[in-house]
């Protein structure tokens, strides 16, 4: 019986990953349906943040989990906003709800603000909030 080291089984980076000296990838297909699938999905947010309603630039916005990962959240697109790093940071393993709730009370989203933000968070876990991914038709055109 042969004993497998640990180091041997451990994640690289987020995509990679080591089996023995081989280091295995996604394909590359893989890798850039994931790229649009986040590109469609701050567009669907129209380059706002998600939670605090900030204006997105390429250098600060990130994806984030509206119910985290660590609460069995999922890698879908009711699960995912556009979001700022400061909210994405600040949210950490948080629910949503609640967040939104600590944003309100600091004086970050008015009133309006946060009845809306709580309007989009049901609209988006009922899957009205679909992102714009190009058809594979387009692709081929």
């Amino acid at each position: 019986m042969s004993i497998i080291a640990r180091k041997d089984l451990a994640p690289l980076k987020a995509h990679k990953f080591r089996v023995g000296s081989e280091q295995i990838r996604p394909p590359q297909s893989t890798r850039e349906q994931v790229k649009t699938r986040r590109a469609a999905i701050h567009a669907r947010d129209r380059g706002l943040c998600f939670y605090c309603l900030r204006r997105l630039t390429a250098r600060v916005r990130c994806l984030d989990h509206v119910v985290p990962l660590a609460r069995m959240g999922r890698n879908s697109y009711r699960s995912l906003v556009s979001s700022c790093v400061e909210c994405n940071t600040q949210k950490d393993e948080t629910v949503a709800e609640d967040f939104l709730r600590g944003l309100y009370r600091d004086g970050r989203l008015t009133a309006s603000e946060h009845t809306g933000r709580l309007n989009a968070l049901e609209a988006l876990a009922a899957g009205k909030l679909r992102p714009a991914l190009p058809s594979k038709d387009a692709k081929d055109d």
